[in-house]
């Protein structure tokens, strides 16, 4: 956990037993699902980064070429908002793969929407065109270990 994540669940500790000795348990509720969903969006960041790197080092190793570099902490947009999470680049020679992965994470950062054109969908469609688009990015890869 980083300085910010630190210092940013504490002020949400200190607002959940606030508004307990409050008597506001609606707000007591959010709080707490708040906190279960931001970890398990960690987990499913964490997730998506490592299976992708395990799949690049599988090409890398034939591959002396590719670079890969990863941050974290790491702030992008989407949209209007700005999303706090993590950042995988591939490398090899002039071409460059990167993978974003995060949320919003204070009300600073704006709204997360599922799609593009704002509104709900079906999670689980958005997941599958998710996997098919890493699938693709993973032959991509192996494509370019191959040509060297």
């Amino acid at each position: 956990m980083n300085e910010l994540d630190h210092i940013w669940s504490q002020m949400l500790s200190a607002a959940e037993a606030k508004a307990a000795d409050a008597g506001r348990n609606d707000v007591v509720e959010y709080l707490r699902l708040k906190a279960a969903n931001d970890a398990i969006r960690g987990e499913a960041v964490g997730w998506i980064i490592d299976v992708f790197a395990e799949l690049v080092a599988d090409v890398a190793r034939n591959c002396p070429t590719i670079v890969v570099e990863r941050e974290h902490p790491h702030r992008f947009e989407r949209g209007a908002s700005r999303m706090v999470g993590s950042l995988f680049r591939v490398r090899s020679g002039v071409r460059c793969l990167s993978l974003e992965a995060g949320w919003t994470r204070t009300p600073s950062d704006g709204i997360m929407l599922m799609v593009p054109g704002g509104g709900p969908t079906d999670p689980f469609r958005d997941t599958a065109s998710k996997c098919r688009t890493l699938a693709c990015v993973c032959r991509r890869t192996a494509h370019l270990a191959r040509r060297g």
